[in-house]
């Protein structure tokens, strides 16, 4: 019988190494190419999956919101509330805004601003605003987005722009709703027949390819300046 001398503790400790790292350099490469590929297409389909899951619960989210706003409980119980309640006014909100190192021929300068008219069957808030502004003085107007919320909103649109004072000059930017037909993922509202009804209604839309110095109100507050130093 052939006795093999004992471990010591360090050989038992180097053979444990080479044993987690494999036999030969090799196989301990080979063995890494394949643990880290693996990792990489586990990470990757955990990261598609998490995608997944969360494109599927927003469209399940737009799907349930869509249905409680079409339902007919919902369309049943406004209904009942506008019995109930008191018929809705839009009502004009007047802020003073005091800006360090405004320039002085600035100072007074009333801005009327107009946002989210959202016009669609059944916005008749939105057209309460020509009257309620009839009376009012201002020096410029700014409308800042969201006119509809489909194509089929603009005529509205050219309707109320048709009954707002003219005068002041007038200057409008696009909203997100304006681009996007509300309620859908996909499509897009006729951005050009829109600017088209914005501009015949006497606005300036503004888009990001207005340069610095030749933005309308910036020409407007020179106007102003130059007005204001000569005293006429």
């Amino acid at each position: 019988m052939t006795l093999s001398p004992p471990t010591r503790p360090d050989d038992a400790q180097a053979l444990d190494a080479d044993e987690s790292k494999g036999v030969t350099s090799g196989n301990h490469a080979s063995g890494s190419r394949g643990a880290s590929a693996g990792g990489h297409r586990s990470a990757r389909r955990h990261r598609i999956a998490k995608r997944g899951v969360r494109a599927t619960g927003r469209r399940v989210s737009k799907a349930v919101a869509r249905a409680v706003v079409d339902s007919r409980v919902t369309r049943s119980s406004v209904k009942m509330l506008g019995r109930v309640l008191p018929p809705p006014r839009v009502h004009l909100t007047r802020y003073e805004i005091v800006l360090p190192r405004l320039p002085r021929h600035l100072d007074g300068l009333r801005v009327l601003h107009l946002s989210d008219l959202h016009l669609h069957p059944g916005s008749e808030l939105a057209l309460q605003v020509p009257a309620l502004i009839a009376d009012e003085s201002y020096d410029l107007a700014c409308y800042t987005g969201d006119f509809i919320n489909i194509d089929a909103d603009i005529p509205a649109v050219a309707t109320l722009l048709a009954r707002m004072p003219r005068g002041a000059p007038a200057y409008a930017v696009l909203g997100n709703h304006d681009y996007v037909p509300f309620g859908r993922d996909r499509g897009a509202n006729d951005v050009r027949r829109l600017r088209g009804v914005l501009t015949d209604a006497g606005l300036t839309v503004l888009t990001k390819h207005s340069l610095r110095n030749n933005f309308p109100p910036l020409r407007l507050l020179r106007r102003l300046d130059a007005t204001d130093k000569t005293g006429s």
